[in-house]
């Protein structure tokens, strides 16, 4: 199977994986085989990276300019 090249895409993972856990965040262990994180102050947690959320909506406001 050839997956298609979304440049979109490649910029949001590269993007994150560059960045640091952002301030407040921790990575709290795995749940069924996926890193969680964890955010104690927004009573938060997910099995996304924070980053990857960060450079998706940076992406998007980009695209709306």
């Amino acid at each position: 199977m050839t997956m298609p090249y979304d440049h979109a895409l490649l910029w949001i993972a590269e993007a994150s994986l560059q960045m640091p856990l952002p301030e407040g965040w921790e990575e709290t262990g795995a749940h069924a085989g996926q890193t969680m994180y964890e955010n104690l102050e927004l009573n938060v947690r997910t099995d996304v990276r924070p980053q990857t959320v960060i450079c998706r909506n940076l992406f998007q406001v980009c695209m709306m300019m």
